[in-house]
């Protein structure tokens, strides 16, 4: 029988580049889908604070508000997030 013995002592040393481009480095996409989270985060927040401020608003529109804005800043919160690991 054939066979191939591999050990496990070989190691190799890289270099920051090509640790980057093993990890993935840097992310345009990923950058791209943060931007959009904090994008949509602001919308969201922005149409909660609609909700709250509304003329003549009922209690389920009040707390549809707060939801809406909790929601929203959650998102922006989650965006910047993206783009960090994007980055690093």
């Amino acid at each position: 029988m054939n066979a191939i013995v591999l050990h496990n002592s070989n190691f190799m040393e890289l270099t920051n580049d090509e640790m980057l481009a093993i990890d993935g480095g840097y992310s345009g996409w990923g950058v791209a889908c943060g931007v959009f989270g904090i994008v949509a985060g602001v919308a969201t927040t922005v149409a909660g604070a609609v909700m709250i401020i509304a003329p003549d608003p009922t209690t389920l529109t009040k707390v549809a508000g707060w939801a809406t804005v909790v929601a929203g800043v959650s998102t922006v919160g989650a965006g910047i997030t993206g783009i960090e690991w994007a980055i690093h």
